[in-house]
């Protein structure tokens, strides 16, 4: 194992670990820019679906901006399949 192999190791798509309430807004977050942009209203219906939501309940404003900040890191690390594939993981059949 080289240098940069030490310092990259854990880097890779394979380390991402997300909850339930990670994947949720994932899949929330990558709808509503589906189109490559996020009105006010798609903005206004994303805190209302999170208000609403059951698996949000305990969540506070640091954490929603946390996990945002987390899944935007994701994406532009990643890209959007890897995306798409590490949110769906930890989501039930249900969701």
């Amino acid at each position: 194992m080289g240098l940069f192999d030490k310092l990259l190791s854990g880097q890779g798509p394979e380390s991402i670990k997300l909850n339930e309430q990670e994947g949720f807004l994932g899949v929330l977050l990558v709808t509503i820019a589906a189109d490559g942009e996020v009105a006010d209203e798609e903005t206004q219906s994303l805190v209302i679906a999170c208000q609403r939501s059951e698996l949000l309940g305990e969540y506070g404003p640091g954490e929603y901006n946390a996990t945002f900040k987390k899944l935007a890191d994701i994406l532009r690390k990643h890209g959007v399949e890897v995306f798409l594939t590490k949110t769906a993981e930890p989501l039930s059949p249900e969701l």
